[in-house]
């Protein structure tokens, strides 16, 4: 065979053999083996699927690329991907977005609260972005008392710690001008800034009322009676009563509202005085300046023509009462012809306080009135008046009768010490009940206990029971006479006394007698175990930190693992891991240096 026809025999061949053989190799897609030449992406049904997620990797999948090779590959529309995509924001999809807009809504004060003088305010606000809590804001507030942080901790009138709720306490000054208070609240997160303005009622001003009639008479008895609150609360402070007739100041006196806030006070109006329209008010300052002020007018007209009434005692008063008694009035009310006058208005003034009679027969009336336990002590007046109008006619009379209040003798009893007999060395407990006798104990009071010319303040431990103790001294050995006294919050008081015997010395004398020996010998002991301590503990921290160090390198030969033989993370996780274990060993190596030196 020439050169040429050979050449051209080969030529043939290879031709053939491109063409044949991929033509063999591809009809083979579809046997049930994944062979030479097939893959994933160019023979499904033999190499099977490329899709799915990649495991442990979020918004990561498998699929094909031009070039059919089945890799990973970026999830589109996925929270996570990196790519703040269509319908993401930071509100649904923090990982991918960064916010936007930042918002302040403003909780307290809601702007219906009143505020006053010396009292705390809690602004409280919640931030968002793009409709998510933000736990991490800068958030200031602006406003009279300077520039202060609102926080975030759950320790300063917020919610729960870490959430989005911020507050803080501002103190409304007692100098403060009264008025609506501007504060500027400003919270900055990532760049953004957003400010809102919050309006505080500040009025200075307690809530005061009190009852009075619209009409009275010259020589009648005008009751006023009322309350003080700050806010709801009632509160016991100075208040001024005036009675005023245009710019003339008829009447003028100073009362303590009760701790309920409530107060009482009668004025008698005379015959000299001046009718028309008169202006009572009541006016008052707190501790803090807040004002307590109401005025209201009554209408006050001539005395209606009268006729003397009299006025005789059935039962006459004795010449003391102890305060906490009760006193029984029985009186009978007349005319000047002596004809018992039924139906009238009788009333006793003591003090600040009045008592209406009650009519029991015809022409006697009668009531009881227990003597307040503060009842100011020493000679006492006590007013009784009665009238009767009939057909535009008064009928009035009045009479003043004295007798002096005493104090209570306080019941003092006794419960501690029980024992008869004491040692040198015991503690001798003291408890005492003190009242006004039955069940009635006093509320607040002091009570003192003097032994051997100590005086020992007995503290209150319940209503009426006070409790102390005291040690016994050497010197007390023998017949041992003691005192206790009481005085309750009104200046009622009394005394009792008691003797124990005190014989022979206790096992806690002998001990407070050489506690200088018994102090050195448990300073040693205490110094021997708190060095035999120290290396207990410092070998302990020696063997936590080797065992950690151990844990580490650990972690390092993982990681190297997982990039070199799995390459299952990135260049970039295996320098920032090996770093951090590197940065970690290094401190763990110092420490445990720094702790074998000492």
């Amino acid at each position: 065979m020439d050169d040429k026809k050979f050449t051209f025999l080969i030529a043939l061949f290879l031709v053939l053999s491109a063409v044949i053989i991929p033509t063999v190799n591809a009809a083979s897609c579809g046997d049930g083996s994944c062979d030479t030449g097939e893959n994933s992406c160019t023979c499904s049904v033999d190499c099977g699927t490329c899709s799915g997620p990649v495991p442990g990797k979020s918004c990561r999948e498998y699929s094909c690329t031009e070039e059919d090779i089945c890799s990973i590959q970026i999830e589109t529309n996925c929270c996570g991907n990196d790519l703040c995509e269509t319908r993401e924001s930071y509100g649904n999809c923090p990982a991918d977005c960064t916010p936007t807009s930042i918002t302040i809504e403003v909780i307290n004060p809601d702007g219906e609260d009143q505020y006053l003088r010396g009292e705390f305010v809690n602004l409280r606000v919640e931030i968002t972005a793009n409709g998510r809590g933000i736990a991490s804001a800068k958030v200031k507030a602006t406003g009279f008392f300077g520039t202060t942080t609102l926080f975030n901790d759950g320790r300063h009138g917020d919610e729960l710690i870490s959430d989005n709720v911020y507050a803080t306490w501002i103190e409304l000054p007692v100098d403060l001008e009264r008025g609506e208070k501007e504060v500027v609240v400003s919270a900055e997160f990532i760049g953004l800034v957003d400010e809102e303005t919050i309006e505080i009622n500040f009025k200075p001003e307690l809530t005061a009322d009190f009852d009075i009639e619209g009409i009275y008479f010259l020589g009648d008895i005008i009751d006023i009676e009322g309350y003080v609150k700050a806010h709801k609360k009632g509160i016991s402070i100075p208040l001024i009563v005036v009675f005023k007739t245009g710019e003339e100041t008829l009447h003028e006196a100073e009362i303590i509202s009760e701790s309920d806030g409530k107060f009482l006070y009668n004025y008698h109006t005379n015959f000299l005085e001046e009718p028309g329209i008169w202006f009572v008010s009541i006016e008052g300052f707190d501790l803090n300046n807040n004002s307590a002020s109401l005025e209201k007018s009554i209408l006050v007209r001539e005395p209606i023509p009268e006729s003397h009434l009299e006025i005789e005692l059935i039962k006459g008063l004795e010449k003391s009462y102890m305060r906490g008694e009760e006193i029984e009035f029985i009186l009978r009310v007349t005319d000047r012809t002596e004809e018992e006058i039924r139906g009238a208005n009788v009333k006793i003034l003591m003090g600040d306080e009045t008592v209406s009679l009650v009519e029991v027969r015809s022409g006697q009336y009668s009531a009881l009135y227990k003597i307040p336990r503060d009842e100011p002590l020493g000679k006492r007046s006590l007013g009784i008046s009665a009238r009767k109008e009939v057909e535009n006619l008064l009928f009035s009379g009045s009479e003043t009768f004295f007798t002096t209040i005493e104090p209570i003798a306080l019941s003092i009893e006794i419960i501690e010490p029980r024992e008869k007999r004491y040692k040198v060395g015991d503690t001798i407990p003291i408890e005492v009940d003190v009242s006004y006798g039955s069940l009635d104990f006093i509320e607040k009071g002091t009570v003192i206990a003097l032994i051997n010319g100590r005086e020992i303040i007995l503290n209150a431990v319940g209503v009426g029971l006070f409790e102390g103790d005291y040690f016994v001294e050497e010197e007390a050995e023998g017949e041992m006479k003691f005192e206790v006294r009481a005085e309750d919050e009104y200046g009622n008081s009394n005394f009792v006394e008691k003797s124990i015997l005190i014989s022979g010395k206790s096992i806690v004398f002998d001990i407070m007698k050489n506690l200088a020996i018994i102090a050195i010998v448990g300073a040693v002991l205490i110094s021997v175990g708190m060095i035999t301590a120290f290396f207990i503990i410092q070998r302990r921290r020696i063997g936590k930190l080797i065992s950690r160090r151990t844990e580490v390198e650990e972690l390092e030969t993982e990681l190297q693992r997982k990039y070199f033989d799995e390459t299952s993370i990135s260049k970039v996780e295996f320098k920032d891991g090996m770093g951090k274990y590197e940065m970690e060993l290094k401190v763990l190596d110092e420490e445990i240096a720094k702790l074998k030196e000492k």
